[in-house]
C-alpha cells in the first residue's frame, strides 16, 4: 500500500510538472492580442457593416500591420471622446479611429506615423449663401465632435455657438434639420456626407494643424510595437498593398 501510495504520489507530481510545462509553453507562444479602440462611424475609415461587423479603411490596415508584427487585433467600440482616456487607463492597448496626431495629443499619447492626411471642412445646408466664411459665422451655431480636431478648431472660430455631439452623423442631421447653420468635418469623411445628401455643400475648407492620421498608444508605453508598425506600414506603400486599399475604399 505504501509503494502504491508513493508511485501515486510521484505520478501526480509528474503530471503537474508536464502540465505547468506545457501551460507556460502554451502561453509564451500565444500571439498578443492588442485591443483597439475605434468609433465605427467614420465610413468608409470605420463602420458596422449589414452583418453587424466592424470594418473600413482603418480596420483593413491596422489588421495588416498587426498581421506583419505578429500581433493580433481585437477591437473595441466607442465614443470618440473616450477613445484617448480609454489609453490612459489602460482599457485598451491602441486606437485607430481617423485620429489626427497633433502637438497637444502627442503630449499624452504616442503615434505611429501618419498614414492619411487630410484636412477641415466646414459644411451648410446647400443655398444658404449667407454662410460663407468664418467672419459669417459669428453668432451662429455650428455642430462639432466631441474631442476631435474639429472641436478644436471651432474654438477657434470667432463669435460661433458650438453645439458638440458624439456622432459625426448627429452633425450631418443638426445642418440638414437647421438646428446648426454649419458643421465642421474631417475632410476624409465630410465628402463622402455631401456625396449622399444633396442638401448640404461644402463652403470652407482648411489646414486641420495635424500630421494627418495616425495610430495611437498609451505614452512610452508600445514603443517596440510602434516600430514594428512602422516598418509595416512602410513596407505596404512599397509593395503595393497600401495603394490596393486605398483604390478599395476610394480614397486619394
Amino acid at each position: 500500500m505504501k509503494k502504491f501510495l508513493v508511485g501515486l504520489v510521484a505520478c501526480m507530481v509528474a503530471l503537474c510538472v508536464f502540465g505547468c510545462g506545457s501551460g507556460e509553453k502554451s502561453a509564451t507562444s500565444a500571439t498578443k492580442v492588442l485591443k483597439v479602440g475605434t468609433n465605427a462611424e467614420f465610413p468608409p475609415f470605420e463602420f458596422v457593416d449589414s452583418k453587424n461587423v466592424i470594418t473600413g479603411f482603418d480596420i483593413e490596415l491596422i489588421n495588416e500591420l498587426a498581421k506583419r508584427s505578429g500581433v493580433k487585433v481585437e477591437f473595441v467600440n466607442m465614443n470618440f471622446d473616450a477613445i484617448i482616456p480609454a489609453i490612459k487607463f489602460g482599457k485598451i492597448d491602441a486606437a485607430i479611429s481617423g485620429i489626427s496626431a497633433t502637438p497637444e495629443r502627442r503630449e499624452a499619447i504616442d503615434f505611429s506615423d501618419s498614414y492619411y492626411t487630410t484636412e477641415n471642412v466646414f459644411i451648410r445646408k446647400k443655398g444658404n449663401n449667407a454662410i460663407k466664411d468664418r467672419e459669417s459665422l459669428v453668432g451662429k451655431k455650428v455642430a462639432v465632435l466631441l474631442g476631435s480636431v474639429q472641436e478644436m478648431a471651432g474654438k477657434n472660430v470667432t463669435g460661433a455657438v458650438l453645439l458638440a455631439a458624439d456622432s459625426v452623423t448627429a452633425n450631418v442631421l443638426a445642418v440638414k434639420s437647421g438646428r446648426a447653420e454649419a458643421a465642421i468635418l474631417d475632410s476624409s469623411i465630410a465628402y463622402g456626407f455631401i456625396k449622399q445628401n444633396d442638401d448640404i455643400e461644402a463652403f470652407l475648407s482648411e489646414p486641420d494643424g495635424s500630421d494627418g492620421f495616425a495610430i495611437a498608444f498609451d505614452k512610452g508605453k508600445q514603443t517596440e510595437l510602434i516600430a514594428k508598425f512602422n516598418a509595416a506600414l512602410k513596407a505596404m506603400k512599397e509593395d503595393g498593398s497600401y495603394a490596393k486599399l486605398i483604390k478599395r475604399y476610394d480614397l486619394k
